[in-house]
C-alpha cells in the first residue's frame, strides 16, 4: 500500500513551515533590536560629548558661538581641536 499525500497533509506542512519562518524572523528581530537600542544610546552619548563645547558656548551665551561651533565641527575629531573649542567656550567673558 502506497501512501499518497493528501491536500490536508500538504496544507499542514505549509502552515508549519510558515510558523517556523515567522518564529525565526521574530527571534532574529528581537536579537537585533537590543543591539540597535544600545547602538542608538552610545551614538547619542558620543554625539552629545563631541558637541559639548558648542553647548557650553550656547548656554553661556558667548559672543563666539559660530566660530566655536565651526571649530568643534571640523577640528573636534582631533581632540586638540575639541579641547581648544571647550577652553574657548568656557573662557570668562570680558
Amino acid at each position: 500500500m502506497s501512501y499518497s499525500r493528501s491536500d490536508a497533509d500538504e496544507k499542514i506542512e505549509r502552515d508549519i513551515e510558515r510558523y517556523r519562518d515567522r518564529m525565526y524572523a521574530r527571534r532574529e528581530a528581537s536579537e537585533s533590536s537590543g543591539f540597535r537600542i544600545l547602538f542608538g544610546i552610545l551614538f547619542s552619548a558620543v554625539t552629545l560629548l563631541y558637541m559639548l563645547p558648542t553647548g557650553v558656548s550656547l548656554i553661556r551665551n558667548g559672543r563666539n558661538k559660530l566660530p566655536i561651533f565651526l571649530l568643534n565641527l571640523f577640528l573636534g575629531w582631533t581632540f586638540i581641536g575639541w579641547v581648544v573649542a571647550l577652553v574657548w567656550a568656557a573662557k570668562p567673558r570680558d
